[in-house]
């Protein structure tokens, strides 16, 4: 007998554009557990889906991490200016998978994200993002917007 004590699902696509360098892409998941306000049979779980931090904001490693009891609508698409210079556009819709402590649901978010490659072994990433909640009665409180950046050399 197998028993499992949560569930996770994830499905997507991608889109090269013939003769472009760009690229759109969607993708859908969903993950349960690790919410502790409740006592069902996923209690605890934590999907391998830990890992997804496609938007910065809700999923980012360092800013919410809201990657587990979490339902996800993404879509986005990249495009290569030149061979130095891509840019980037994501918008994502999240909820809930169980219900918890957003009751309104958690909102959408967008994110903007420049790279620069300078060298083959030095590089510069720029991304701007910004969460709005799903409540129609939030305040600019609720709101989030974050602004990172990263500089990679390679030796």
């Amino acid at each position: 007998r197998l028993t499992a004590s949560g569930m996770a699902y994830q499905g997507g696509a991608e889109w090269q554009i013939p003769d472009k360098a760009a690229s759109v892409w969607l993708q859908y998941d969903s993950t349960s557990g690790d919410d502790a306000g409740t006592t069902d049979k996923y209690e605890g779980f934590l999907a391998p889906a830990e890992s997804i931090d496609l938007l910065l904001i809700v999923e980012g490693r360092n800013m919410y991490d809201r990657s587990h009891n979490l339902t996800a609508a993404r879509i986005g698409g990249n495009y290569n200016i030149n061979d130095q210079l891509v840019v980037a556009l994501a918008w994502g819709m999240f909820s809930e998978t169980e219900d918890g402590e957003a009751a309104d649901g958690l909102g959408t978010e967008i994110d903007a994200r420049v790279e620069w490659s300078y060298a083959s072994n030095a590089r510069f990433m720029g991304m701007v993002a910004m969460y709005t909640p799903s409540d129609n009665d939030y305040t600019d409180e609720d709101a989030a917007m974050a602004v990172t950046g990263k500089i990679t050399v390679e030796f």
